[in-house]
C-alpha cells in the first residue's frame, strides 16, 4: 500500500513491526464485521492496509494535513470503500450520539 505519509504535520506510526502486526490483529476481531469506524486514523497507515478487509470504513482525524495525506493515499490507491471526516473527538461524540449528523 503506498501512502502520502508525511511525519512533519501529520500523524504516522513509524514502528515497522506495528504496521504489521495491528491491521492483522485487528482483521482477526473483527472477522464477522462489514464495516470499519476508524478513529484518530492520521495518515491512514492502517486504514489503507484494512480497507481490503473491510465493506465500508469511515475514517476521521482532526489533523488537516493528515485528512490531505490520506485523501491522497485513498486515490493513489485507487480504494473506493474509505470515507474521512475531519472530526475532532467530541464532534465525533456527537455525531455517533445522534446529536449532530454525519
Amino acid at each position: 500500500v503506498s501512502t502520502k505519509a508525511n511525519a512533519v504535520n501529520g500523524f504516522t506510526n513509524d514502528e515497522a513491526a506495528c504496521s504489521e502486526v495491528v491491521p492483522s490483529f485487528i482483521t482477526k476481531q473483527l472477522e464477522n464485521s462489514r464495516d470499519l469506524l476508524e478513529l484518530y486514523c492520521g495518515c491512514g497507515g492502517f486504514t489503507l492496509p484494512l480497507a481490503s478487509k473491510f465493506n465500508k470504513v469511515f475514517a476521521t482525524e482532526n489533523n488537516r494535513h493528515s485528512i490531505r495525506l490520506l485523501k491522497e493515499s485513498i486515490k493513489l490507491n485507487n480504494l473506493y470503500n474509505i470515507e474521512t471526516a475531519r472530526l475532532s473527538d467530541n464532534e465525533t461524540a456527537s455525531a455517533l450520539a445522534n446529536e449532530r449528523p454525519f
